[in-house]
């Protein structure tokens, strides 16, 4: 901090999969900070790093485990036992309460999802995930302003989203009228607009 220097780096390999690394010195040192892949087996994904010599945890997220599967019901109710334990992590909470909103929004349950990703923005309004799946909540309850806000605010939050960007690229092809309707959004835009249109 402060030196001006490069803290981080973030390789996209394309719109879902980025890798980032720290710019360490050392020779030897791992520079990897994390790594995401998406698969249809967790399980058999973590059996194949574990043999591969990659350093897998004993315990994984059931919710994530669930939801990687797309088993919603299910992940939504290791989500909801976690919460039970009232977690004083406002990190564990916040991805709680997240991921059960985006669960439930997965289910179409759009207005339950809008309570949960509330509550999660409630702990951290710094993160653009809850934005993002709140956003999606409101537009399967029909509210395409509210829904257009919210993907804005998750591109405020963090530019390099993907996601949101996607969803409100979406949301304006399929809408058009809304570009003339809320003038703010292009306004909100304006600082963000080469990242739109990339």
């Amino acid at each position: 901090a402060g030196s001006g220097g490069l803290q981080l780096a973030f390789l996209k390999i394309n719109e879902r999969q980025y890798l980032e690394v720290f710019p360490e010195k050392a020779a030897g040192a791992d520079r990897l900070n994390h790594i995401a892949l998406e698969t249809d087996d967790a399980g058999a994904m973590r059996a194949y790093l574990a043999s591969r010599g990659v350093k897998v945890p004993e315990k994984v997220g059931l919710g994530r485990i669930a939801q990687a599967d797309e088993k919603w019901t299910l992940a939504l109710e290791h989500y909801e036992n976690g919460l039970c334990l009232l977690p004083k992590q406002r990190e564990t909470a916040y991805f709680l309460r997240n991921n059960a909103g985006y669960c439930l929004n997965a289910q179409g349950l759009y207005s339950a999802g809008e309570r949960y990703c509330r509550w999660a923005i409630e702990i951290d309004y710094k993160r653009p995930d809850a934005f993002k799946n709140l956003g999606i909540s409101l537009y399967g309850q029909g509210d395409l302003k509210g829904a257009a806000w919210l993907w804005v605010q998750a591109i405020k939050v963090d530019p390099s989203n993907p996601e949101a960007r996607n969803l409100l690229k979406r949301l304006l092809t399929n809408h058009p009228a809304l570009k003339s309707e809320c003038a703010w959004i292009q306004q909100e835009l304006k600082d963000f607009r080469k990242i739109i249109q990339s």
